[in-house]
């Protein structure tokens, strides 16, 4: 019995030194990480188109117009019928250019007619739909009078044809207009008339 203690003790020992070992083994682990929580996030919105550019009106046309004119002629030699051919190039929405024979009746004691090939610009403001107010500016080159400068103004109205698009795919133009020329004695001439637009023309 007294030769048992001394084993009894030794395995007492031994187990306290395996239980004291664990316990700093435990202490010396290091503890794992708590696990990262990522917030749900949305999404970005895309980012908003930019501003579409506001378009033309659809309905001032550019492109090559030709058509007669006819009306009244004040000249040194009084009040005539003037009359006159009209060929405009609508280069862009605000604008042309002009070349229009004028026939502002007889010459005063001559036996001809008062005459010219006038050359100039057309600056143009569309206000409604179909409708436009220009000015004119420029000169006149004739035989008998010489050269002299231009200046005037006027309305176009650009007339709805839908109806026979199929026989006049450019459409026509009805056109009222007064010019003032600078000769020694001032000449007027006020006129109403046609246009025709030809087909290739285009709306801007």
């Amino acid at each position: 019995m007294i030769r048992e203690i001394p084993a009894i003790r030794a395995i007492g020992l031994a187990c306290a030194i395996t239980i004291a070992c664990v316990a700093a083994a435990s202490a010396d682990e290091i503890p794992a990480p708590a696990p990262v929580v990522v917030p749900e996030t949305k999404p970005a919105a895309p980012p908003a188109p930019a501003p579409a550019a506001k378009p033309e009106p659809d309905w001032v046309r550019q492109g090559l117009y030709f058509g007669p004119a006819f009306g009244v002629a004040d000249t040194d030699g009084g009040t005539e019928f003037g009359w006159g051919l009209h060929v405009l190039y609508r280069a862009f929405r605000y604008g042309g250019f002009q070349m229009e024979y004028l026939n502002l009746g007889p010459e005063n004691g001559e036996s001809g007619d008062f005459d010219g090939l006038y050359l100039g610009v057309m600056p143009t403001l569309p206000l409604v739909e179909n409708l436009s107010v220009f000015l004119q500016g420029g000169g006149i080159i004739t035989s008998d009078e010489g050269d002299a400068g231009v200046g005037g103004g006027g309305v176009m109205y650009d007339l709805p044809l839908a109806p026979i698009e199929k026989y006049l795919p450019g459409g026509l133009s009805l056109r009222a207009d007064y010019k003032y020329m600078g000769f020694n004695d001032a000449a007027h001439l006020a006129t109403v008339g046609i246009m025709y637009r030809f087909g290739f023309v285009k709306k801007k």
